[in-house]
């Protein structure tokens, strides 16, 4: 091949979006797929160019990175009819940055294999934020000869890559750091619930968490928007659910009990029943709340 490598990037969501826009102010030439297409408007104002399939998208492209929400979306956009790896030439790369189960990505690998395809499984961890700030963390597996040629293209998207080898293992990472952030949230909400009910000012009681010795990453991220009760999502209760029940199939296989997680899913389920799916994650102190007001008055 001559010349710079030619990107494709499909899944243009909320993280997906400022991450491509990270990648084309880098000077990478870029064809973008998204099934909404309003999602594709501001990479076409910034110089990409856009196709009408993800197929169209591996026919343009050299590496392929996509960015969707779950294991259907992944086959879809991969596999389907229309799917990207159909479009690739042998040699090409098709990267996830997605978080889904390692047993979809096994498949995906396998038939990128047979299709003479590279294959790297790439899921990051952080905010949108930092998606915007290109200061993620990508947990990559694969060859190493594949993420090593993606690395140049990494470094505008990530503070820092970690290598875990050919399989799977980066996939498992992601619900494990995942599981770390949803029992981090519900941990917190329950606290905060049981401050409220006890009658503690809910701003100074915000105050103070972010200055002690809990005031993690995370949690300090999520105190603003918990000060003013802004469930605006950043990352939705449904995808949280959907990564716990890969965690928990995940637990299954190896044989694991996870009770903290099971008992964690529970919220992101009540969230999903009482409409709060697509609310961020961090609303699970509503149903905290809820929780703690139900006992007090049972007591009564």
């Amino acid at each position: 091949m001559t010349g710079p490598a030619r990107l494709g990037w499909i899944g243009l969501g909320k993280m997906g979006q400022p991450m491509a826009l990270n990648l084309l102010k880098a000077g990478a030439p870029l064809t973008v797929y998204n099934r909404n297409r309003e999602r594709s408007k501001p990479l076409l104002a910034a110089g990409a160019r856009e196709a009408d399939s993800p197929r169209a998208v591996g026919m343009a492209s050299d590496l392929v990175f996509t960015m969707v929400a779950d294991d259907q979306a992944l086959l879809e956009v991969a596999l389907g009819p229309q799917g990207a790896v159909g479009g690739l030439r042998p040699g090409a790369l098709l990267i996830d940055m997605s978080t889904v189960s390692p047993a979809v990505s096994s498949v995906i690998a396998t038939v990128c294999h047979d299709s003479g395809v590279g294959y790297v499984r790439a899921p990051v961890s952080g905010s949108v934020s930092f998606a915007r700030a290109g200061k993620l963390t990508v947990l990559a597996s694969g060859r190493h000869e594949d993420v090593e040629r993606c690395r140049p293209y990494f470094e505008h998207l990530a503070r820092k890559t970690f290598y875990f080898g050919e399989q799977e293992a980066a996939r498992t990472l992601k619900l494990v750091l995942n599981m770390m952030v949803g029992t981090t949230a519900a941990m917190l909400g329950e606290a905060l619930a049981l401050g409220k009910q006890a009658g503690l000012d809910w701003s100074s009681m915000i105050e103070v968490v972010g200055e002690s010795v809990v005031a993690s990453p995370l949690v300090s991220y999520k105190l603003p928007s918990l000060a003013e009760r802004d469930f605006t999502a950043a990352f939705e209760a449904r995808l949280m659910a959907k990564d716990f029940d890969l965690l928990l199939d995940v637990a299954d296989l190896h044989g694991v009990a996870m009770p903290i997680a099971v008992d964690v899913r529970t919220y992101w389920r009540s969230m999903i029943e009482l409409g709060m799916g697509d609310l961020d994650f961090s609303a699970c102190v509503v149903v905290a709340e809820r929780s703690v007001k139900d006992r007090a008055k049972s007591l009564r």
